[in-house]
Order: C-alpha cells, then sequence, then structure tokens
C-alpha cells in the first residue's frame, strides 16, 4: 500500500515536470529509479533487523557465547552478522582520568601531556559527542576511548557525575549535595552495592540508577589489555594485589578460546576488601554491542547499536549505507 502511494506521487510529480520540462524527463526518471530501489534494498533488510533487535531485547543470559550463537543462525549466503563490544573501554565524558597516573597508561599519553591536562581540557569543553577533540594529548584513542558505556557510581570521576546529575535534573543544589555523598564514601574506601546505592539516593532523583550504575564499566573478555594490566597493576590501600602479574595472564591467557564467566573472575582475582574497586571496573557484561550486518546481494551494510537500559537491551541506533 505504502510503496504504491510512492509510487502514485512519483508519477503525479514526473507528470507535471514532463509537461513542463520535457527536455529534462528522462534523467529525473532515472533519479526517482535509483532512490526506489535504494528503498526498495534496504527495507528488504528490515525482517531481519527486527529478528536481530528482538533477540538482544529478550536476551536475559549472563554469559554471551548463547546470545552470538542465536545470532549466527540468521546468517545466509550472503548475510554475514559481525558483533563487537563497544563498552569496554574509556569514556572521556566519565573517567576518572587520575587513572592516567599509572606507567600502562601514562606510556598513551602524548609527551608534555599529564593527567591533570585532559582533566583541565574537559573542565573546559564538558560533555563531548566526538572523541577526536583528544586527538592531540593521547596516542591509541582509537584503541581506549569510547562514547558508549554507562558510568559506574564507584569509579567515574565525581565532578563530571555532579555536571550530569545538573543537566539530568537542573539542580545544581542536590547536584552538589550528590558528589558530596559519593566524595565522603570514596573516602572510606566503600563501594556501592545495590542496596547502598539506593538508600544513598533517598531524596535524589529515581532515575539516576538507569544511568549511573553499579555495573561494572568493562567486559573482561574484550577490555583492552592495557586497561587490564592497569587496574590490576595499580596499589589499592598503598599494596599492590596479591600476584597481580599471574592474574593478568591468567585472565589474557583464558579468555583466548573461552569465555570467562563472572565466578571464573572472582576465583582468579581473589581480592581483599580494600582492593574490591578492581570489580567495578572489571566484570563479564558488556552494554553497549555493535551489530554490523552485510548483504552482499543487495550490497548494504546495516549497523545497529543496542544498549543496556532498565533490566534489557534497548535499540541505540540504527544506520544503513549502500556499498
Amino acid at each position: 500500500m505504502r510503496s504504491s502511494f510512492i509510487a502514485a506521487i512519483f508519477s503525479i510529480t514526473i507528470a507535471i515536470i514532463a509537461a513542463t520540462y520535457a527536455a529534462h524527463l528522462k534523467q529525473f526518471n532515472i533519479a526517482v529509479t535509483s532512490t526506489q530501489n535504494k528503498m526498495e534494498r534496504i527495507v528488504s533488510n528490515r525482517p531481519l533487523i527486527d529478528d536481530l533487535t528482538k533477540i538482544f531485547i529478550d536476551y536475559k543470559e549472563p554469559e554471551y557465547k548463547p546470545l552470538f550463537d542465536r545470532i549466527k543462525e540468521l546468517e545466509s549466503d550472503s548475510i554475514t552478522i559481525n558483533i563487537y563490544d563497544i563498552s569496554s573501554k574509556l569514556n572521556p565524558n566519565f573517567i576518572d582520568f587520575t587513572i592516567f597516573k599509572t606507567p600502562t597508561l601514562k606510556s598513551k599519553l602524548i609527551d608534555g601531556i599529564t593527567w591533570q591536562t585532559l582533566n583541565s581540557f574537559r573542565e573546559e569543553v564538558g560533555f563531548t559527542t566526538d572523541t577526536s577533540i583528544y586527538n592531540d594529548f593521547l596516542r591509541d584513542k582509537e584503541e581506549l576511548f569510547t562514547l558508549h558505556n554507562m558510568p559506574n557510581i564507584n569509579n567515574a570521576s565525581d565532578n563530571m557525575l555532579k555536571l550530569f546529575y545538573t543537566t539530568f535534573t537542573r539542580n545544581k543544589n542536590k547536584a552538589e549535595d550528590f558528589k558530596y555523598l559519593l566524595v565522603q564514601n570514596r573516602k572510606q574506601k566503600k563501594v556501592y552495592d545495590d542496596k547502598s546505592y539506593r538508600s544513598m539516593l533517598t531524596g535524589f532523583n529515581k532515575e539516576i540508577p538507569n544511568y549511573v550504575t553499579i555495573i561494572p564499566t568493562w567486559n573482561v573478555n574484550f577490555t583492552p589489555e592495557s586497561l587490564i594490566r592497569t587496574v590490576l597493576s595499580k596499589k589499592y590501600n598503598n599494596k599492590h594485589i596479591q600476584d597481580y602479574m599471574e592474574k593478568i595472564t591468567s585472565i589474557l591467557n583464558l579468555r583466548i578460546d573461552r569465555e570467562i564467566t563472572d565466578k571464573m573472575l572472582q576465583n582468579i582475582l581473589k581480592l581483599r576488601k580494600e582492593e574490591k574497586t578492581v570489580l567495578t571496573y572489571l566484570g563479564t557484561k558488556t552494554t553497549f554491542w555493535q551489530i554490523d550486518i552485510s548483504d552482499s546481494k543487495n550490497n548494504l551494510k546495516t549497523t545497529i547499536i543496542m544498549g543496556w537500559y532498565k533490566e534489557s537491551y534497548r535499540l541505540v541506533s540504527l544506520t544503513t549505507e549502500l556499498l
């Protein structure tokens, strides 16, 4: 019905142009036909896209391998699907830049740049939708930075969380109180769990946990090696994690041919109480996935981003380009 309506509109338009600009009719017809063909090719993948997004929305299991297996079943001779974790990196909008004091990440900074430089620059520009503004500050930006992850209440920058609260609620006084509680909790070396976080939010906006969570920031199965080394080689209460080099090696070797589950990660790390901050960074959940669908028959590439929100994945964006 819709396609016949569009065709009718095209026909009327062509008739009008034919009456007044007969010399240009042929060229216009070619353009219209080309547009119709492109639309038909794009729409032809819609059922596949719907099936794929539904798999994500319905997905509840903690491990990702069953998810991959189900999605791979949608492939065909002409359809290839690739899935990427895009959340297990540093989000420059929220990360506490003091993490760049560690030797591993400090080596990524361009000569003359310090974590204070990054901090001052962010205070000037605020939130960004373009990581290229950090091009002059560090090497391997593409490896390290993402704009697609959820800030963790325990490790994100207190100043940026305050800015987020202000932007979200337009209540500067509450935002200041919010930051104060965060700072006090961190001084006491405490880590918010679900119960203590929701208790802390008494009197604050109840929607905040949907955006600032207690979910570990990165999925250890996909986190860049430099970030794993960073959080496990840090000192906590002036002490290194016991056997931290062996633990780093175990994680990197184990994830090559199998999925590290939450229980496996706990068994590898065996952290002391004062080291629990590590688990606010390293977990086994991906909060943002990118799915690329390549359609060789129609010469199409579709990119889907699914994000975690309110206990399920939701469609964040969908783009299609002709190859």
